[in-house]
């Protein structure tokens, strides 16, 4: 379970330094998939599948209430996004897409510093243990 918390980790930080480089890349790709009934079903999939996952491991991280905290987060954003639909999910994306363009790589400075602390908060090697 651990290690698909640090897997995350592994994508956030690629996620974000991708937004860091080319912004338009990932935002112009979520635009072009909006439509598609996959990434509504893919957003809820996966806010419930690692909310319930940051409530498992809460109590082996460092910080077991951030994970929590952001477990219950995942879900309720999950149950929100299943009670809102398909329409209002892809209204909301393309009303959302040119507010957050010019902040992409901010958002990408974010996601880095995310998936960073989920790595941090389960050390697999002892390098990371002596902090």
């Amino acid at each position: 379970m651990v290690l698909l918390v640090r897997l995350f980790g592994i994508v956030m930080l690629l996620a974000g330094l991708s937004l860091l480089i080319d912004p338009d890349f990932i935002i112009d790709w979520i635009s072009n998939q909006k439509e598609n009934t996959w990434l509504y079903s893919m957003a809820i999939v996966i806010r419930v599948v690692f909310g319930i996952l940051f409530l498992i491991v809460a109590k082996q991280s460092r910080s077991p209430l951030i994970f929590k905290i952001f477990g219950f987060i995942f879900i309720l954003a999950a149950i929100f996004l299943l009670f809102a639909g398909q329409d209002n999910f892809q209204h909301f994306i393309s009303s959302l897409i040119p507010e957050i363009q010019p902040y992409g790589r901010v958002s990408g400075l974010l996601a880095m510093i995310f998936g960073g602390f989920l790595l941090y908060a389960f050390p697999g090697n002892k390098a990371f243990k002596k902090f």
